[in-house]
């Protein structure tokens, strides 16, 4: 069985980011393309800092994407954007449940797997994640998060002023 391409990118070097969860999910299941500017040191962890217009290309070749963040108010309030990119993508996410929308939307939208710990990736295998549909994640989230969306939303706000 192959093993999975998990795409990991946090866009600084926040402790909330949790990229030391990351080492503990590598495996030679698990392979880790950690697109970060900070390196992450490990065993089946490629390191690929790319520009952003690159960035989409990378989230196709991914069979799914990991948000780990730490407990805190700040991230059980927050709205992680590389969480709405991954999901406009396509790819399911693998998480922790500190981020409150995030973890509403993986259950409502069968978009992913939430994790107690990094290391209970273990008993996730390639058919878990076959079982998802890309594309029914990549419209759910598009018609919230897209850009549209987005811009709606906006001209809807503005209209109101």
């Amino acid at each position: 069985e192959d093993a999975c391409v998990l795409i990991f990118s946090s866009g600084g070097r926040a402790a909330w980011q949790e990229k030391d969860a990351v080492q503990h999910m590598c495996s030679p299941q698990w392979q880790i393309l950690n697109m970060s500017r900070l390196a992450i040191e490990g065993e089946n962890i490629i390191h690929r800092f790319v520009p952003y217009h690159e960035v989409p290309r990378w989230l196709n070749a991914a069979d799914a994407a990991i948000l780990f963040r730490s407990p805190s108010v700040v991230n059980a309030v927050a709205c992680p954007v590389k969480f709405c990119e991954y999901l406009c993508a396509g790819l399911p996410v693998i998480a922790n449940t500190e981020v409150d929308l995030v973890t509403d939307w993986i259950h409502t939208h069968k978009a992913g797997f939430l994790l107690k710990q990094p290391g209970d990736i273990q008993q996730l295998s390639r058919k878990d994640f076959l079982q998802l549909s890309g594309k029914d994640i990549a419209e759910a989230a598009q018609a919230v998060f897209g850009v549209k969306a987005v811009v709606r939303q906006y001209i809807k706000i503005y209209n109101e002023m």
